[in-house]
């Protein structure tokens, strides 16, 4: 099989490497599950005011100093019991609440006046801080915040809407690691979207040419030539492409066969020019293959004693040794296009994108994002060979992106002068 673990068992490991994780961290003392809110957090830059002279009154009102960065998605636990109290009253909290719950560290940092809301039964209910204490009992501190209900209506939601100035998404998964975990909206809105792309292509090309009874990727040219590419399948598993980058629980390791030229093939490859972003000397890449029979006693190919099987052999010339003419790896347009360092030659979508990445910084590729959301794969050679480059180069900007998040000010995870 293709896959390389079993899905269930996948994320049966994964659940609890992420439980160790967060029990290392700061869960041990926690027995609840997070509650995801919209958390509204003090800007204290914007802000007209300070804590010794704020009116407590009129808060969120048109005539409020005070600004607020939205963080959506955030976690906070110890607060289960609302959504319970809700569903037990046929009218929701539409008078009085009160509670105490716990923010994780190294995510922000509250304060008095903070707001939350919980989204319920079709209806929003906001939450005001009024006290924060700082836990110092554990080697990694948490917050305790007290909070009342505010508003259980759409108009105090509304209000608040309007004093947000800045607008933030909290990743979860990042919390307690080195990724940032709070990342301005904007940007977020980019990395989900390349994500979904790159899983979309990862997804589409499973399903056309990883082959589940090799665990190869493989070209089904006709019934007496089906292809193994020794170095796209390297390739594959060299550049980590089925690992994943976000957001993903399946990954492929594809089988690689020995053969006594594969290194020197490899070397002389697209794959390893586009890895190492090179295109300075475009001449000696192999850009023409003939197709063999597979001999090798040792292959899977042969104990399966399929000769339906054809190995790809490399070549940098277009005239084989037995004088016959080759047939193309990649076209003479991305051949010219290196050499010339001109995009402009180039009409493939996949081959203008891969010509960015390599030559260009990676946000440039960011421009293909809405011709690659409506790409189709079509069943042939080219795209059996160019959709794993272009998955490669999208799956690096996507690691470039994760680097390059703005993230909430670290004044206000760690301390708050407000």
């Amino acid at each position: 099989m293709a896959e390389l673990f079993d899905r269930g068992a996948y994320i049966t490991d994964n659940a609890v490497l992420m439980k160790d994780r967060l029990n290392k961290q700061y869960s041990s003392f926690l027995q609840s599950r997070p509650t995801m809110c919209t958390y509204y957090h003090v800007n204290p830059v914007f802000s007209t005011t300070d804590t010794g002279t704020r009116d407590v009154e009129g808060l969120i009102d048109d005539n409020s100093p005070i600004r607020y960065n939205k963080i959506e998605n955030f976690p906070i636990y110890g607060i289960d019991n609302i959504q319970a109290d809700l569903s037990d009253s046929d009218a929701g909290l539409d008078t009085s609440y009160d509670g105490n719950a716990v923010i994780l560290p190294n995510t922000i940092y509250p304060v008095p006046d903070d707001y939350f809301t919980i989204h319920y039964l079709g209806k929003e209910y906001l939450f005001r801080v009024n006290h924060c204490t700082y836990d110092r009992l554990k080697s990694n501190n948490y917050y305790s915040i007290s909070f009342h209900l505010e508003y259980a209506d759409k108009a105090g939601f509304e209000r608040m809407e309007k004093l947000c100035i800045e607008h933030y998404q909290c990743i979860f998964d990042n919390i307690g690691t080195k990724d940032k975990c709070i990342v301005r909206t904007s940007d977020y809105n980019v990395l989900e979207r390349v994500n979904v792309i790159l899983n979309s292509l990862k997804e589409k090309y499973a399903e056309r040419y990883i082959d589940k009874k090799y665990n190869a990727a493989m070209y089904f040219a006709n019934s007496y030539c089906y292809m193994y590419d020794s170095m796209l399948n390297k390739f594959i598993n060299s550049s980590k492409i089925y690992e994943p980058v976000i957001g993903s629980l399946k990954f492929y390791l594809l089988y690689e066969e020995f053969r006594p030229y594969t290194g020197m093939d490899y070397e002389d490859s697209i794959y390893d020019r586009v890895m190492k972003k090179d295109f300075s000397d475009p001449s000696d890449i192999n850009r023409f293959y003939w197709p063999e029979p597979a001999i090798n006693t040792e292959s899977v190919f042969d104990y399966n004693r399929d000769d339906r099987v054809k190995y790809l052999s490399y070549y940098n010339v277009e005239i084989g040794p037995f004088g016959n003419k080759l047939l193309p790896y990649f076209s003479s347009d991305f051949l010219n296009a290196i050499k010339l360092k001109n995009i402009n030659l180039l009409d493939d979508l996949f081959e203008k994108l891969v010509y960015t990445y390599v030559t260009q910084p990676s946000a440039n590729c960011l421009k293909f994002l809405d011709d690659l959301e409506k790409v189709k794969i079509r069943y042939n050679f080219h795209t059996y060979i160019w959709t794993p480059l272009a998955m490669y180069s999208l799956r690096q900007v996507l690691k470039d992106i994760k680097v390059d998040l703005t993230a909430l000010d670290e004044t206000l995870v760690h301390q708050n002068n407000y």
